[in-house]
């Protein structure tokens, strides 16, 4: 019986010793938190919290110029009061507005690039009809996650490295766009340049629902079909005329099949223009597809299909037109972004949170910035939902750890060439 007992005790001993062996390589593993930093980023929820507020409350939809204007002027006085190099930089194009580019510049070796935007998909009289609010730990308001939460979450970064008086990195450089919402035309171009000369990219987009970031994006293509008929009385003499809207409708069945679910291929037809009078056969019928690509080479696949299947018509005498136009380039998973995805779950990790790296059918200025070699990673925002929609909010207990995260990893970067 005592053998026994002393038995148990031995099982018992090792098993509590393995249990402590185990728990001393999590915490090994586990990097311990900036405590100083982290403190700071938990006082500065009362300031983000401000501010969001302030440009929650501009309206800033894509192409509306007074409320840009507004939105860029605030952004640059934060940024110069905080002592960035600031230039304004009108959009090109037929883009209306400017964007801004802030530049801090360190002691250190590596250059790191933060993107975000000031414009939004909300109409002028949003903000009257909900303005910025905050209930049940949650702030709701036009724009609040995309992006104005990330935008401001930025600028909060910068100005705790400037706080702490930070300064070993070569260069943090902060570009917001006033486009991003109808594709960065108009700033594109000045993404690109500036991520050619950045280590990293870091897109501000919102967080996901579950703490998601991600580490790869499709890109989007606009891809049209056109057909020209002949009009005749739908009653009368039908069959004199070719029914453009006809033959779309057979065009658009077969050219939808020309995705590719392994590559993540898709092509979904969402806009049609046809018709007018209800007694005449329509001459001219369009389809505008929504296209979304992983792989850059899928687009010339796609526009040199279309054109060979649309070769195949239903109503003779009609003539179809593919027309393909590129928008945001794809942003591919790789090696590299997976790699810098993860070092920003390590750094969620020191405050004992999980990160998920996931990807997104919707494409970012990151895009860009991953089209010209640049490792990039995306929705390192604050968390958050409802984008787009009446019900947008972010969530305000991510604000701290969002916060450490962002400027944990940019402390981290400039060290890095």
């Amino acid at each position: 019986m005592l053998n026994k007992i002393i038995g148990n005790k031995h099982i018992v001993f090792i098993f509590m010793l393995s249990v402590m062996l185990l728990m001393a390589n999590i915490l090994a593993v586990c990097a311990a938190p900036n405590l100083e930093l982290y403190d700071k980023t938990k006082s500065a929820q009362t300031e983000v919290l401000k501010n969001l507020e302030i440009v929650v409350n501009i309206e800033s939809p894509t192409g509306y110029e007074k409320g840009l204007t507004e939105m860029g002027n605030f952004m640059v006085q934060q940024l110069q009061e905080l002592g960035a190099k600031v230039e304004t930089i009108p959009a090109t194009g037929s883009a209306v507005g400017f964007n801004i580019v802030a530049t801090l510049e360190g002691t250190g070796t590596g250059n790191t690039l933060m993107l975000a935007h000031i414009d939004t998909v909300h109409k002028v009289g949003s903000v009257a009809e909900r303005p910025f609010r905050i209930e049940n730990g949650k702030a709701y308001g036009p724009g609040v996650s995309d992006d104005k939460g990330g935008l401001i979450l930025g600028l909060q970064a910068l100005k705790l490295i400037k706080e702490m008086n930070y300064t070993n990195f070569g260069k943090i450089v902060y570009l917001i766009n006033c486009d991003e919402e109808k594709g960065s035309f108009g700033s594109r171009d000045l993404i690109m340049e500036k991520a050619k000369d950045s280590n990293y990219a870091i897109g501000l987009e919102p967080g996901i629902p579950g703490d998601e970031i991600m580490s790869w994006r499709k890109g989007i293509g606009y891809y049209f079909v056109e057909v020209k008929g002949q009009s005749a009385h739908a009653g009368i003499e039908p069959e004199k005329g070719r029914n453009a809207v006809m033959e779309l409708a057979h065009q658009v069945l077969q050219l939808s099949k020309l995705g590719d679910e392994k590559k993540m291929t898709s092509i979904n037809f969402t806009i049609f223009q046809a018709g007018g009078v209800s007694n005449i056969i329509p001459d001219y019928a369009k389809a505008q597809a929504d296209v979304r690509v992983l792989y850059p080479e899928e687009y010339s696949r796609l526009e040199k299909e279309m054109n060979e299947v649309a070769k195949n018509k239903l109503i003779p005498g009609t003539e179809v037109k593919i027309i393909a136009t590129k928008g945001r380039p794809p942003f591919p998973k790789s090696p590299q972004s997976e790699a810098f995805a993860a070092k920003f779950a390590d750094i969620y990790n020191e405050l004992g949170l999980k990160l998920n790296i996931v990807g997104s059918g919707g494409g970012s200025d990151a895009n860009y910035a991953a089209s010209v070699g640049t490792t990039a990673v995306d929705g390192l925002g604050i968390v958050g939902g409802g984008d787009h929609t009446p019900q947008e909010y972010i969530d305000i207990e991510s604000i701290p750890s969002r916060l450490y995260m962002l400027t944990k990893m940019l402390m981290d970067l400039g060290v890095q060439k």
